[in-house]
């Protein structure tokens, strides 16, 4: 299999659609698709954004909730429109709806599905929050479950699940970390940054630190990683 491995979105803070400063984020995805001859494609999670339902505090400067999932929608139909199947997986900023619910005790089955709320196409596979998708013997997850921490989070969660894992959810690491033992078997662990404008009102909190978003995507052609770079 050949799949394209497409990180955080975070609509409606998708690189290129918010400023000016970023690339257009699904022109280059599709460049990358064209050019890898992809056969499959997995979202790693995070979709949307959902800041102003997030756990924590909103930018007093955001729009309403009402209003960002619909201009998130309007970002994503050009993805669902290109993409008419893809595995996704449900980031823990995708959950956020089914994560207040549970806070003010509602259960699961009073709210919509992901793939409803979302309004995904039928040939869609959405998979649970923390749960992971199987290709080729390679494991990918979203990401906030497992290691953090400094360099590939993703190699760590590697060595844990004693196969190789694809990842996003760590917008500032991006890379592949590989390891073999002593009788040959090498596994690796790749993270693939983020394709979130990093500029946006939403990212704020994070211009404190040191590191910035990586803008990436990847590939496994037949168990074979490779990341690339958007800038």
């Amino acid at each position: 299999m050949r799949v394209l491995c497409i990180p955080d979105l975070h609509a409606p803070c998708i690189a290129g659609d918010n400023c000016k400063c970023c690339p257009n984020a699904l022109d280059w995805v599709r460049s990358l698709q064209d050019y890898w001859q992809t056969d499959a494609t997995v979202f790693l999670g995070d979709m949307v954004d959902h800041h102003r339902i997030s756990m924590h505090e909103s930018e007093p400067d955001s729009q309403g909730a009402l209003h960002e999932h619909e201009e998130a929608l309007e970002q994503l139909q050009p993805w669902y429109n290109h993409f008419k199947k893809a595995v996704v997986l449900t980031g823990n900023h995708d959950a956020l709806v089914h994560r207040q619910a549970a806070s003010a005790g509602l259960p699961a089955k009073y709210i919509r599905s992901l793939k409803e709320f979302l309004e995904m196409p039928k040939g869609y596979k959405v998979v649970e929050r923390w749960g992971s998708h199987i290709i080729d013997d390679v494991m990918y997850f979203h990401g906030d479950t497992g290691p953090g921490g400094q360099g590939i989070p993703a190699f760590r969660h590697a060595m844990l699940q004693f196969r190789s894992v694809v990842q996003g959810h760590h917008h500032t690491a991006c890379g592949i970390q590989h390891f073999v033992n002593s009788g040959g078997k090498r596994i690796w662990g790749m993270q693939c940054g983020s394709l979130a404008c990093p500029n946006d009102l939403t990212a704020r909190y994070a211009r404190k630190f040191s590191k910035a978003p990586v803008l990436a995507a990847a590939v496994v052609i037949d168990g074979e990683p490779f990341v690339e770079c958007m800038s």
